[in-house]
């Protein structure tokens, strides 16, 4: 005799993929939570510790376009323009330099909706 086992019925897999799907969207709500709110501290933070924080949400805006969130280029997109604009140095930075901060400061403020929140270096 061959041993079988119960086959899993259509609606428990329904279920665990529906369990599956929520728990991803709880998962990019939180990492996209994550993203803004270390932005907004960046914002407020001395040069130094801002690199850090934009570092990090970056980070969690790429977390979010990997579980599948629905803008996942556009959150790709600012992800490197955190990286870029964490690139800048907080002093010293060329006229060029200031000038690329200052059209990175605004297209992500405009991304996160915190317009004027964040300091040019």
């Amino acid at each position: 005799p061959v041993a079988t086992t119960a086959p899993t019925t259509v609606p428990a897999q329904q279920a665990a993929a529906q369990q599956a799907a929520a728990a991803r969207q709880v998962a990019i709500v939180s990492d996209l939570a994550r993203a803004q709110r270390l932005w907004a501290e960046a914002g407020k933070a001395p040069p130094p510790g801002a690199g850090s924080l934009e570092q990090q949400a970056a980070t969690q805006l790429r977390a979010a376009a990997g579980a599948g969130a629905g803008n996942a280029t556009g959150l790709r997109k600012a992800a490197q323009r955190l990286d870029e604009l964490a690139a800048v140095p907080a002093s010293g930075a060329t006229p060029a330099q200031q000038q690329r901060a200052k059209q990175l400061t605004e297209a992500l403020n405009a991304f996160f909706g915190t317009h004027n929140l964040y300091r040019h270096p």
